[in-house]
């Protein structure tokens, strides 16, 4: 018998979606988009949704995440959905599994982080629901506003756009790895592990803030997405949640199209210049993941305008260009060398 790991989170979703196809009225946006966005009749706006888990042992390790940052991460990753959209968030529903033999203070503190990103973005909780559960579990389905039939789709992207990302990469990455080296939070600053380990030395504490915060407090780029799609400035867009190379390759393949990737004009989290080595710094850009910055296309017409949508904080940089479908994804690295990308990143259910 086939094992859900053989078939694959694509087709997995493919057998979703042809199950419930017909099932009720076809919302504007659905399954395969950052959200899905629905109809409100009368209202003059568009309602946009969309649901996340936050998994102990799959996205996070309990020694290695200060609870606060469990609260605003969790909520971070449903927010970066919503600018993917361009919707403006108003609200949640929370789902908690808890250990029984969870520290009441631990359970506190990821409350705490919530209660911080609710605070800036002026969400309501809603409700939800809580169980008892072997392992920390917490679920979010966050709900958006958006202007009437004005959101970034993941299919819009036609040749001759433009690839834009609004911000540098890779540095989320570089956190991870600091923590799985055995790199501590506490009390908003990084601590090294005690030891010798010279690739620990090698690594400046503001470099290792940098990365830390980038991989523990993310800050998805909402503004900038509202802006977008106001102004009808992208045809396409998706969060960088798995790594550059694979919400490439998504984009490209919601949209039927191709695209020619420029390996030297990716922007580089400023922090992996510690490695000292640029290629691998690249690397780590292209298919680190969990930056939670937009990957857009963007009409030539609408690239002088973009840069009146980018947020405090934040610039546009063109990384490559959409092509025709024939030209598959590939890549240009900073020798001129012109090869078919092959994306890295994460996958679901891959070994």
């Amino acid at each position: 018998m086939k094992k859900i790991a053989a078939i694959g989170e694509i087709d997995l979703i493919r057998r979703i979606e042809a199950r419930f196809r017909r099932i009720g009225p076809l919302p504007r946006a659905g399954i395969g988009e950052d959200a899905a966005v629905i109809r409100l009749p009368g209202a003059g706006a568009d309602l946009a949704i969309s649901a996340d888990l936050f998994l102990e042992g799959i996205h996070f390790r309990r020694r290695d995440f200060p609870a606060e940052m469990i609260g605003w991460k969790a909520l971070a990753a449903n927010l970066s959905d919503m600018a993917a959209m361009g919707a403006r968030p108003l609200s949640y529903l929370l789902v908690l599994g808890l250990p029984g033999r969870l520290p009441e203070s631990y359970f506190n503190g990821i409350l705490s982080g919530l209660g911080r990103l609710s605070t800036r973005y002026r969400l309501r909780l809603l409700g939800g629901d809580t169980c008892k559960f072997s392992r920390l579990v917490v679920g979010i389905t966050i709900l958006g506003s958006l202007q009437q039939k004005r959101f970034l789709p993941r299919t819009g992207a036609r040749p001759g756009d433009q690839l834009f990302v609004t911000g540098p990469l890779g540095g989320s990455a570089m956190g991870l790895q600091l923590l799985r080296r055995g790199w501590k939070w506490q009390s908003g600053r990084p601590l090294p592990p005690a030891g010798k380990d010279d690739s620990n030395r090698k690594i400046g504490l503001r470099a290792a803030r940098q990365a830390m915060r980038a991989h523990l407090m993310p800050d998805p780029p909402v503004g900038t997405g509202i802006l977008l799609a106001r102004h009808r400035l992208a045809s396409a867009a998706i969060d960088i949640s798995d790594g550059l190379e694979i919400d490439l390759e998504r984009l490209c393949r919601a949209s039927g199209v191709g695209a020619a990737l420029e390996e030297d004009a990716v922007p580089v989290a400023p922090c992996l210049r510690e490695f000292r080595d640029p290629r691998r710094s690249r690397k780590v850009a292209l298919s680190g993941g969990e930056d939670y910055e937009l990957l857009i296309a963007v009409p030539p017409a609408a690239v002088p305008r973009l840069g009146k949508a980018a947020g405090k904080g934040r610039r546009f940089t063109c990384i490559g260009e959409v092509r025709p479908r024939r030209f598959g994804l590939r890549i240009r690295d900073a020798r001129g060398v012109t090869r078919p990308l092959a994306p890295r990143g994460f996958r679901h259910f891959s070994s």
